[in-house]
């Protein structure tokens, strides 16, 4: 059998489609008279072999199903070198030979071979070439103020303008049902209890369809949440937003004379190429900052507060597990999709455990069952006891406590903001000094300076305390287990007894993560 394969990425007018592929592909088959079989692939870039109909295809090829790929040109099946070389060889494997109808290679000989592999190299140059080309064009069309490419943010629908040379290019316009929604996710956020959390539960219970989704079956996830939280391009054009991201380290393409609250602004791009491939990834002064010509969903106001609100959340330390239902509250969570498991209350009446993302999302995106309390807490208390009460983890704990010393990567970072503090303190000097010397116009920019120098030590004197903190805690935990181990035995005892808390906090030392899998089995990480 011959396994015929055509692939296009995107449907252009020069471009030969994947039917006439097929055919000059088919034509060929019957000339020989033999029997084919069909995979194609439209839609799906030729940068990698991760495409449905291919992988059919070597399905079929590892079933013994064929004994010759045929396509219209070998960059049909891949635009990678080492892709396609590690094709060929998997080809030979399986005794399948590789033939192009147009190109009429032979991979059976060394010059096919070497010919297919000169040719691939081009391939893989024109896709680079391409690549290269569409970065540029992404660049220059949204550094004019343009969308430079994708689908419209939540919010806004692409709209097509012609510029005062005629051609058309792509901006971005207010989808006005949408806008509405983006405005209430700002303004509920701002609500004295407003957290992503809860936005995502309101908009989950109301059947607001997220993008992709429909009415009635949207899901909304805390990422796409957080994001709309963010993007700048939501807000106006103003001095406000001029001056939050210049103080920021933004790379602010226009001057300051085209912030006039008329448009909006857009975030972009990276200026190095080790920034980070997601724009979550990256900070703001890796990115570009523009003037962009669509027009705003929220005021600067309500941008920024909700800015200063997320910054305060972020400073504010990580929960330890505040829940007042479980003893391992913070502790748990799901084998089947990763997130975090918690409890499901009735009232004062306590039922189980359940996957947060059923709780909070959507029922049919997880398949971990709630799990009895009654069946997990004492499976887990039992293998606490077991586990602590064996005596090779007693000596680790010795070991441990014996052997501690403050790790490499502590001291590398607290001698670095020490010595950028004490160089601090050396600059704030000079320019202590250098005050008698100057007149009024540049003392005024010598105290702005010490005040910016100021600030930033201040800042590294809070990050060389949580380092110390987070140090002494590690330090801690250590000399908790060795003051616990001798309660395990009574762990159960002591709940049974009424004191929680105590029971949560003796958890909270010994257990680093309890996992559910939705066999109801149990996994726990331990410290030691």
């Amino acid at each position: 059998m011959k396994l015929i394969y055509a692939r296009q990425s995107v449907e252009k007018k020069d471009s030969i489609s994947i039917e006439s592929q097929i055919e000059k592909c088919i034509t060929f088959c019957n000339y020989n008279g033999w029997d084919y079989k069909i995979f194609k692939d439209a839609g799906y870039s030729g940068k990698d072999l991760n495409r449905p109909g291919f992988m059919e295809m070597m399905e079929e090829i590892k079933a013994g199903n064929g004994d010759m790929v045929i396509c219209y040109r070998l960059d049909r099946i891949s635009r990678s070198i080492a892709d396609f070389s590690n094709l060929i060889v998997e080809f030979e494997n399986y005794n399948v030979k590789f033939v192009s109808v147009t190109e009429n290679f032979d991979t059976s000989t060394p010059l096919g071979r070497a010919m297919v592999n000169i040719i691939m190299t081009f391939a893989q140059l024109e896709r680079e070439t391409i690549a290269d080309r569409i970065t540029d064009n992404y660049y220059s069309r949204t550094k004019l103020g343009r969308w430079g490419g994708g689908p419209a943010p939540y919010g806004y629908k692409l709209k097509k303008v012609s510029g005062p040379d005629g051609k058309r290019f792509t901006i971005l316009e207010p989808d006005e049902y949408e806008a509405e929604i983006v405005r209430n996710i700002y303004n509920w956020y701002l609500e004295p209890d407003g957290s992503v959390g809860k936005i995502v539960n309101k908009l989950n219970e109301l059947q607001i369809p997220s993008r992709g989704g429909s009415a009635g079956a949207a899901v909304w996830t805390s990422r796409v949440v957080s994001e709309i939280l963010w993007r700048p391009l939501y807000a106006p054009n103003d001095i406000k937003i001029y001056n939050y991201f210049k103080n920021l380290n933004a790379n602010i393409i226009n001057n300051i004379t085209e912030f006039d609250g008329l448009k909006s602004v857009n975030l972009y791009g990276k200026t190095e190429k080790n920034a980070g491939k997601h724009k979550r990834c990256r900070s703001i002064d890796k990115q570009y900052f523009i003037v962009s010509p669509h027009k705003p969903i929220v005021d600067s106001n309500t941008w920024l507060l909700v800015q200063a609100k997320k910054n305060e959340k972020k400073r504010q330390p990580a929960r330890k597990g505040t829940g007042t239902t479980s003893v391992f509250t913070g502790l748990m969570k799901c084998g089947e999709c990763g997130y975090s498991v918690s409890t499901v209350c009735d009232g004062k009446n306590y039922r189980g455990y359940i996957c947060s993302t059923k709780k909070n999302r959507a029922k049919d995106l997880c398949s971990l069952p709630v799990i009895s309390q009654r069946y997990a807490d004492p499976i887990i208390f039992s293998d606490i006891a077991q586990h602590y009460s064996s005596d090779e983890v007693k000596q680790k704990i010795i070991s441990a406590k014996q052997e501690y010393k403050a790790s490499p990567s502590y001291l590398a970072k607290k001698n670095a903001i020490e010595m950028e503090i004490t160089r601090i303190d050396a600059e704030i000097d000079n320019l202590l000094n250098s005050i008698a010397e100057g007149n009024t116009t540049v003392n005024k920019y010598i105290n702005k300076k010490i005040e910016t120098l100021d600030v930033h030590k201040s800042q590294l004197l809070s990050e060389l305390n949580e380092l110390e903190l987070e140090e002494r805690s590690s330090r801690n935990n250590i000399d908790g287990l060795e003051e616990i181990i001798d309660q395990i035995s009574s762990l159960e005892e002591t709940l049974n007894s009424g004191d929680f808390n105590k029971v949560k906090n003796m958890c909270r030392v010994l257990v680093k993560s309890i996992t559910f899998h939705k066999d109801k089995s149990i996994e726990i990480e331990y410290y030691i």
